[in-house]
């Protein structure tokens, strides 16, 4: 909505965050089976969702 408010002055970015690697002790790994495939997978579609 802001692009679509202020186009010439508005820019963009976008930062795409890293998937843990293996034996990470972060409680939230968990989700993904404490696997960094899956970890990466669903970055990277969360990331297609919100294009």
């Amino acid at each position: 909505m802001l692009k679509r408010i202020n186009q010439k002055k508005t820019k963009l970015l976008y930062h795409q965050t890293w998937a843990y690697q293996k034996g990470v002790p972060h409680k939230g790994y968990i989700h993904y089976d404490n696997d960094q495939g899956k970890m990466y997978a669903g970055i990277v579609d969360a990331t297609k969702k919100n294009k």
